[in-house]
């Protein structure tokens, strides 16, 4: 994420680059992706930018920095606020 932007409709956006590659954190018991946990590479990173829809966000995350002698890697962990999602599953008043 680099920034956000409003246009002219009010619509929120993100700013920012995509990874092209992603592995698992874990594999054991199940692969740590679905659970929005992954290990990425800074030379994976995008330099294209991208603008999406606030909506298109579907929790926060923590990028760590991993000790790897190959490259510049970091553990990405999902936050995901169970508050916020119960909320979001009640009825509109």
């Amino acid at each position: 994420m680099k920034n956000f932007v409003q246009d002219h409709d009010g619509q929120v956006a993100v700013i920012g680059s995509k990874y092209s590659t992603y592995n698992d954190l874990f594999v054991y018991p199940a692969p740590s992706r679905i659970v929005g946990e992954v290990v990425v590479s800074e030379n994976d990173l995008s330099t294209c930018l991208l603008a999406l829809p606030l909506s298109f966000i579907k929790f926060q995350a923590a990028k760590i920095p991993m000790k790897c002698s190959d490259d510049d890697k970091f553990a990405v962990l999902s936050i995901r606020n169970e508050v916020n999602i119960a909320h979001k599953r009640l009825p509109s008043q």
